[in-house]
């Protein structure tokens, strides 16, 4: 269950092309047992709950929102779902400046630890201006669930992601 005095409060950045994580700010409570915390589709990380049984009971959450550019790529369209081994289409607001599509696990975390995260770069072409043919891995690497899927220009802009579940019923 964890006590006060023993609890790490900064919070981990990794970033993919260094493969090094970073220490960023603090949390301003500790999260102890039963906590929690998921990226959002802007990128901001949620971080909630924790301590209950324990010396805390924290009923609320914070919000690190490390990434903000006026400067973001758009999507504009992507499907509601998809299917591992395939493709599927997607519109952003200019296909020639995206440089990578990525796609994360959108998580499933209890007890401060994530059991389902993971990160995957995807092949892509462009098929006109505006759209991207998207390939997907197959379903030993892109495990059927929700995942979060954003287009990377070629200045290292990341957009906002959309909500694609994969090898799911259509909702």
């Amino acid at each position: 269950q964890g006590n006060v005095e023993d609890a790490v409060l900064d919070i981990q950045i990794w970033d993919p092309e260094s493969n090094i994580i970073e220490v960023g700010p603090d949390q301003e409570r500790p999260r102890l047992y039963h906590s929690t915390a998921i990226v959002l589709t802007d990128g901001c990380i949620m971080s909630a709950g924790g301590g209950s049984p324990g010396p805390v009971k924290n009923m609320n959450g914070q919000l690190f929102c490390l990434y903000d550019s006026p400067a973001r790529p758009i999507i504009e369209y992507c499907p509601s779902i998809a299917d591992s081994e395939s493709t599927f289409g997607i519109t952003v607001e200019d296909a020639a400046a995206i440089s990578r599509v990525t796609a994360t696990k959108s998580g499933s975390s209890s007890h401060t630890r994530n059991c389902d995260a993971r990160w995957i770069e995807l092949d892509f072409e462009m098929l006109d201006d505006k759209t991207l043919r998207v390939y997907t891995e197959n379903k030993n690497v892109m495990v059927g669930g929700v995942y979060l899927f954003n287009v990377i220009d070629d200045k290292g802009e990341v957009s906002e992601a959309c909500i694609i579940g994969v090898d799911m019923a259509a909702v």
